[in-house]
């Protein structure tokens, strides 16, 4: 008697284990920027910042993006419950293109190339510093901001 109460109270246990396991559990999903678009396992849900409720027992995969940014996706476990994305800025590209043409093309002091420069990726973290040199002529410089309109046609100016 005692061996079969052991035992009913075994298979109730690994039931409740079982069950347990089906539950689902939330999870507080953050991004910065706020506003991100989050999809789990395919799924759309909503922007961030979100409570997800997920089945328990299995891991899922969270994505995040949001439009100027590079997406990020993270597997998530049972047992967690909160992911937070910093979002990185995703590169732009640009052109360059002067009068006179065949001026070099200097991004935060590297070369990247001779004008006319028809398109080259730009880093979209942090203040991007772009610079013409042409021997004759005055050097040109501005800060490359996302968005921010660039001359179509850069006139460089011959130094006295």
């Amino acid at each position: 008697m005692v061996a079969l109460t052991l035992a009913a109270l075994a298979s109730i246990g690994m039931l409740a284990l079982v069950l347990a396991r089906r539950e689902p559990w939330t999870l507080d999903i953050a991004s910065l920027p706020p506003a991100a678009e989050v999809t789990v396992d395919g799924r759309y849900l909503g922007q961030a910042p979100l409570r997800a409720t997920l089945a328990k027992g299995q891991s899922h995969l969270v994505r995040v993006e949001r439009a100027g940014f590079e997406p990020s996706t993270r597997e998530v476990k049972p047992g967690e419950w909160s992911l937070h994305f910093v979002l990185k800025r995703s590169p732009f590209l640009i052109s360059v293109i002067t009068d006179p043409p065949g001026a070099e093309v200097l991004l935060n002091d590297q070369p990247v190339g001779t004008t006319p420069l028809w398109s080259f990726t730009v880093p979209g973290e942090g203040v991007q510093q772009l610079r013409l040199h042409k021997p004759g002529y005055r050097d040109w410089s501005t800060k490359l901001e996302r968005g921010a309109p660039l001359p179509t046609l850069i006139r460089l100016q011959p130094s006295r």
